[in-house]
């Protein structure tokens, strides 16, 4: 009964995405990809340079909302390739800035810059670019084989895929992309021919990669580069960071001078990302940008602001109501998701799920201690509030609690 219900969904599935599959290239159709769609500072933006493709809309589509996508009208899908759109159109228009800053502040990467830093990547790795590019092609072949295999019998997948995830750690999404993509013996040798790479044109893909990492890293720092933490500044961030420790001087809380170059990093990487989100505010409204294409008016709306950033790691988020959304988003699952979620929240805890005002100390794996009271606790995760800021921890983080 299982088999014959998931074969159902399946083909139901499958028709679904050849129907949007229509859709979507007549949709695409409606604006020439020569069309230019906005100007910033004197350059042409055209619609082929933020443009989904068909492959790449079913791909996003299905990749963002594969359990959803049956469900959506045509307008609700129409609203989201807009909306992924103006994303690219956002991110193209950033590219654009970011080239002119780095030729006007004369940034550059060497190769010495690169090779070392390639080198200390692969050091910290215990690799070699011969190591690496060695487990490149042994992926690669077994990649080749499971595709090859499954185009000859499509009821072996779950065992196909098991045995491509356990051994070289490919995702689902990335295994449906692949074998959707190379469905015939004639693409499948395509791709073989594209894999035929050897150690020179290896380092200099690698090297190309490693360029723009670094590029972007002094871009960033350059706009950062007067961002310092005061002494005052470090000890206020401490005191929101383990509220009680004035308090109580004999609890085992971590002091000052213990985790004070820890916070240093942490402050500093806060200061900056605001920083920079501020900067890419200022630039967007001094720089000249025309929009000749309606629909793409209102893609400024996307743009990051401090308050609504989330900053790396989500420890550090502050324990305060996030603005709302602007009402000229679209509704997407997504949001549906986060509504649903957001409810749940408001109910009483599950049996499962347990509430403490009891003090306690998180001595976390990586060496760092986090002081407050336990809000939550459930199977996988805990909750702790300090005071100012309230981390959600993974168990499979903590290596004791006191």
């Amino acid at each position: 009964m299982r088999k014959y219900k998931k074969i159902t969904y399946g083909a139901i599935f499958y028709f679904i995405i050849y129907m949007l599959s229509v859709f979507l290239s007549i949709h695409a159709q409606e604006v020439s990809e020569d069309e230019i769609i906005a100007k910033i500072n004197g350059k042409s933006i055209f619609y082929r340079e933020i443009m989904l493709s068909q492959d790449l809309q079913n791909r996003y589509l299905r990749s963002k909302y594969r359990e959803k996508l049956k469900e959506l009208t045509d307008d609700e899908i129409n609203k989201l390739i807009l909306l992924e759109e103006k994303k690219r159109l956002l991110e193209r228009m950033k590219h654009i800035i970011k080239e002119e800053k780095i030729k006007k502040w004369q940034i550059s990467v060497t190769s010495e810059e690169i090779n070392n830093r390639i080198e200390s990547s692969l050091k910290d790795n215990n690799l070699s670019i011969e190591g690496l590019s060695k487990k490149m092609k042994e992926g690669d072949r077994a990649l080749l084989k499971a595709l090859s295999t499954y185009l000859k019998d499509p009821q072996r997948e779950d065992e196909i895929y098991t045995e491509l995830r356990q051994k070289y750690g490919y995702s689902k999404l990335a295994w449906n992309n692949m074998k959707e993509k190379y469905n015939t013996p004639e693409k499948l040798e395509r791709l073989k021919e594209k894999m035929q790479i050897t150690i020179s044109s290896f380092k200099e893909e690698i090297s190309g990669n490693f360029r723009s990492m670094i590029l972007n890293e002094k871009f960033e720092n350059y706009i950062t580069k007067d961002i310092l933490v005061s002494e005052s500044e470090l000890k206020e961030f401490y005191r929101q960071q383990y509220p009680l420790a004035e308090d109580y001087p004999e609890a085992d809380i971590p002091r000052y001078n213990e985790v004070k170059d820890i916070l240093a990093k942490k402050l500093l990487e806060r200061k900056k990302e605001e920083k920079i989100a501020n900067w890419w505010l200022a630039e967007f409204k001094k720089a000249n940008i025309k929009i000749l294409d309606e629909r793409y008016k209102d893609f400024m709306d996307l743009l990051e602001t401090p308050q609504e950033m989330e900053l790396s790691g989500g420890d550090l988020q502050e324990s305060k109501p996030k603005q709302e959304k602007p009402t000229h988003q679209p509704s997407t699952p997504e949001d549906k998701d986060t509504t649903q979620a957001k409810e749940e929240t408001t109910k009483e805890p599950k049996p499962e799920e347990q509430q403490s005002t009891n003090h306690s100390t998180l001595h976390l794996k990586d060496g760092r201690t986090i002081a407050g009271i336990i809000t939550k606790e459930d199977p996988n995760t805990i909750k702790i509030n300090t005071g100012v800021i309230e981390y959600t921890i993974s168990k499979d983080e903590i290596d004791r609690i006191e």
